[in-house]
């Protein structure tokens, strides 16, 4: 949902329960009635999804679903920031500590460790329960990395950087397509979840894409990548680059109106001496962190 349209939830929820399995939702920034200037309720969204925060155990795996979206004056552009209550870190620590035979997947909408406020007591929490996975959404780019310790999995937002019919605006400021990911969670000891990534933009299918970029390196884009993930490309080891991916630098300098496009660093870009590779030439790539492994022949853009 975008814009508060908060009279299209009940539709929302009927198509997420056609669907053949389970569905649990976390709210989001734009789930809630009322005006801007910190006014906003829950009113739709308790009406018709009942709950905002929530937890149930499946196959060993505690899920944790944790409403992060609080109203805000302080800052009206936005009209809300990403916190938690008191009530609800108390909450969390309560059913995390009874949780010690399982493992934690604790969902909710904003980034948790670039909260507004708390963040410190919050990153207490889940330090001290070493089992947790973090998945959030929200910030319009795939990241994965560790919050000094804490596995953090960021979605990203499935329509990228906006609703408009225009096809550069198919990637996330990451340079990530929109997308989506899945998880699979194995109870017992070892590795415990392995994931993936599903493109919706047929240019851009697979886990990967691969491109010269202006300075003349090879740049492999891995969708959902992690900061501690490691890339061969041809056997040959490649550098994580801590800077904006090259297409969203193209989509900043001839921008699309009205798009939240942000000169920011992506966490999932690789590169490595281009002088031997030409456009249309085949790569081969292999990718691995412990939760995303897999091995793809890539055309160079």
């Amino acid at each position: 949902l975008v814009e508060e349209r908060c009279d299209l939830l009940p539709a929302v929820k009927a198509a997420c329960d056609s669907l053949p399995f389970p569905m649990f939702a976390v709210m989001g920034n734009h789930d809630r009635d009322g005006e801007l200037l910190g006014n906003r309720t829950t009113a739709s969204w308790d009406a018709v999804f009942g709950y905002r925060d929530t937890t149930f155990v499946a196959g060993g795996i505690r899920f944790v679903f944790l409403n992060s979206i609080r109203n805000s004056r302080v800052r009206p552009e936005r009209d809300y920031v990403i916190a938690a209550t008191e009530a609800q870190k108390a909450w969390l620590t309560a059913v995390l500590d009874d949780s010690a035979e399982f493992r934690d997947v604790v969902v909710t909408h904003g980034q948790l460790s670039r909260a507004h406020a708390g963040k410190d007591s919050l990153h207490a929490i889940f330090a001290s329960h070493p089992k947790v996975f973090l998945v959030e959404a929200h910030t319009h780019r795939a990241s994965r990395s560790r919050w000094n310790g804490v596995e953090e999995f960021n979605l990203g937002a499935p329509y990228a950087l906006t609703w408009k019919d225009d096809p550069r605006t198919d990637l996330m400021n990451c340079g990530a397509p929109r997308g989506w990911f899945v998880a699979d969670f194995f109870a017992g000891a070892g590795e415990w979840l392995t994931v993936g990534f599903n493109s919706l933009v047929p240019e851009y299918p697979g886990q990967a894409h691969a491109l010269l970029d202006s300075k003349g390196r090879l740049v492999v884009n891995v969708y959902g990548g992690a900061t501690y993930g490691k890339l061969k490309v041809d056997g040959k080891t490649a550098s994580r680059l801590k800077e904006v991916c090259p297409e969203t630098k193209m989509l900043l300098s001839d921008p699309v109106g009205g798009i939240p496009a942000k000169k920011i660093a992506s966490t999932h870009i690789w590169g490595l001496d281009g002088s031997a590779y030409r456009k249309g030439d085949i790569v081969t790539v292999e990718y691995s962190d412990p939760f995303m492994i897999f091995t793809e022949k890539l055309t160079v853009r």
